[in-house]
């Protein structure tokens, strides 16, 4: 199955391939989990998108879905979403 990036977000809207500077985060087993983590992030100005692979995120229970963020801000990122998700 081919990459899908599911939402775009600000300076990380993209194609499929994720580019050097961009790390996944953390792969949560569904969507609306990883929503509430790009919620957190976003309140704290940090940019990030999701990433699936599981065909139109029919399937993402599966693959699960991925948050991907800046390599700068991948710390940052990881201490609010272990608080807040």
């Amino acid at each position: 199955m081919a990459s899908e990036i599911i939402a775009r977000q600000g300076p990380l809207a993209f194609g499929p391939h994720l580019p050097d500077d961009i790390v996944l985060l953390r792969t949560f087993t569904y969507e609306h989990e990883a929503l509430i983590a790009q919620a957190a992030l976003e309140s704290h100005g940090i940019p990030s998108m999701l990433k699936s692979d599981s065909a139109a995120g029919m399937l993402a229970f599966v693959h699960g879905i991925s948050i991907a963020v800046r390599a700068v801000d991948k710390e940052r990122a990881a201490r609010i979403i272990s608080e807040k998700v």
